[in-house]
């Protein structure tokens, strides 16, 4: 089984931290990814942030082809919103009404669906939602839960894993107050990052192309796996952030892949004598473990 030494570097004062990933818990008994990472000279890419508030509580979002290299001078063909891969980070809050649009610009069927959002169902986005390719998807989205980082993506029948692999997929913020109220770090790109886990199996030419009638049994029970970490489409970034505190919306866009989570240097979260390591499950929320005064 191959090391990844690849991970995303936060520095600033030795503030490190590191990802590496499960590839089964059933077949491997350590995580992967821990040895001392390359040189990074990638600066983390920071997702476009749509304030809906600012924008009239009205947002465009155009599911494209693009062009983006995961490996430098190498660009392949993928998917975004409103981008060459991924998509924006949009904020709404709480108590407003946002009217989407979402353009299908691609050349295949698509839906959007919003992950986490209390939506009725004819806003959901789910498989019963198509959108057609050259047609539009106008939801108004109530917005009437607490602060939370959600996410969305497509969620087409039979076609959800390839189009997020090929890079459909954006972050939502919802914003209630209480981050002010709490003084957590709020400045978009600063001190408060979108961080986008996933894994790819990029070719020597760059591609990552990914073909539904190539998958394997394995794949198709459990998601395809990648055998390269990517966050926010990069390999390896490195983001310079202040001193203090600092919030990390830790997103597994990944199709299968588990990450576990810690500081390289195997520094302590600020719980007392407790070590906490963080799982992070493919579409689900993160889960923290401890290990009272014991190494990791």
């Amino acid at each position: 089984m191959r090391s990844w030494p690849n991970f995303m570097i936060l520095t600033r004062r030795k503030f490190a931290i590191g990802c590496g990933a499960f590839a089964s818990s059933a077949t491997l008994d350590a995580p992967l990814g821990f040895t001392d990472p390359a040189p990074a000279d990638t600066h983390l890419p920071i997702p476009m942030l749509f304030d809906a508030a600012k924008q009239g509580n009205a947002v465009h979002l155009k599911a494209m082809f693009g062009r983006h290299a995961f490996i430098e001078g190498k660009p392949t063909g993928t998917y975004g919103y409103s981008a060459p891969v991924l998509g924006p980070v949009m904020r709404v809050r709480r108590g407003d009404e946002v009217q989407v649009t979402v353009e299908n610009a691609l050349n295949t069927v698509t839906t959007v669906h919003w992950h986490g959002l209390l939506a009725p169902g004819y806003n959901d986005g789910g498989p019963q939602q198509l959108i057609q390719p050259g047609e539009n998807w106008r939801p108004v989205l109530k917005i009437n839960q607490p602060a939370a980082t959600l996410w969305f993506h497509p969620h087409p029948h039979h076609d959800t894993a390839r189009q997020i692999y090929m890079g459909l997929t954006g972050i939502m913020i919802i914003d209630d107050g209480s981050d002010a109220r709490l003084d957590l770090p709020r400045t978009y790109g600063v001190d408060d990052l979108p961080i986008i886990l996933q894994d790819r199996s990029i070719d020597s030419d760059g591609s990552i192309g990914y073909d539904n009638n190539d998958l394997n049994a394995l794949d198709i029970a459990y998601g395809a796996r990648g055998d390269t970490i990517v966050v926010n489409g990069a390999i390896a970034p490195t983001a310079k952030v202040p001193a203090g505190l600092v919030r990390l919306r830790l997103l597994n866009a990944a199709n299968a892949q588990n990450f576990d989570l810690r500081f390289q240097r195997r520094t302590d979260f600020p719980r007392h004598s407790v070590r906490r390591r963080l799982f992070a499950s493919a579409g689900r929320r993160l889960t923290a473990h401890d290990f009272p005064g014991g190494a990791l």
